[in-house]
């Protein structure tokens, strides 16, 4: 959930849509002012996450932990993750720590508040195996200027485009169709992640949806 105030001062949750969501805007290449495109860092990737949770308030730590990794997740006959795609060392080693195989170069451990609210396994599972399926790759990002007209636009909007912007497919990516990168799913829907609105343009932020379910949706 993405928790914010709307325009009108209102309190609300925005949900990240699973399978890409539906666009409810498309945006159209001749109304763009300006843009640019990047990706999110790659500090920020990993293929191994090991959540700690049940926290014990007598003795000021985690109970239990459990972990997920992306073999687990993305692996069939039509798309493997592939670990030199983002030049990580293959796991190969048994985690007698955590279970499964030591990722020495992409694992993450969360230790913080997120896990002192959580008690239930099944619950831990499925908040690992979710923000490891959105933290697996890097994901295209772009900041579009556009008119007056897109000043409906705000966080958490699904849009779409009508042509590859500028004609230049941004790290090969082409985002007027769903495709596959590195084994997972990435459709042609985007996030709107942050607005700037001024009296005679708007810009936005947004960001490239991706499979968050795994190999289900494969």
């Amino acid at each position: 959930y993405i928790p914010r105030f709307d325009n009108m001062g209102n309190f609300k949750f925005d949900v990240i849509p699973e399978t890409g969501g539906t666009a409810e805007h498309t945006i159209k290449e001749a109304d763009v002012i300006n843009f640019s495109f990047s990706r999110t860092k790659i500090e920020q990737v990993y293929s191994k996450i090991v959540f700690k949770y049940n926290w014990d308030y007598a003795r000021g730590e985690f109970n239990d932990s459990v972990s997920a990794e992306i073999d687990d997740l993305i692996e069939t006959g039509t798309g493997k993750y592939e670990y030199e795609y983002y030049g990580f060392t293959e796991p190969h080693e048994i985690d007698e720590t955590h279970g499964g195989y030591i990722h020495p170069d992409s694992t993450l451990v969360i230790d913080d508040d997120r896990g002192k609210y959580i008690r239930d396994e099944d619950t831990a599972q499925k908040f690992v195996t979710w923000y490891l399926l959105w933290s697996c790759q890097q994901k295209l990002k772009l900041k579009i200027k556009l008119g007056l007209k897109y000043m409906n636009l705000e966080i958490g909007d699904i849009v779409d485009f009508d042509a590859i912007l500028g004609g230049v497919k941004p790290y090969g990516i082409d985002y007027r169709n769903d495709s596959r990168v590195n084994g997972q799913v990435f459709y042609h829907s985007f996030l709107i992640s942050s607005t700037n609105k001024a009296l005679n343009f708007i810009e936005i932020e947004c960001i490239q949806m991706h499979d968050l379910i795994g190999t289900e949706a494969i």
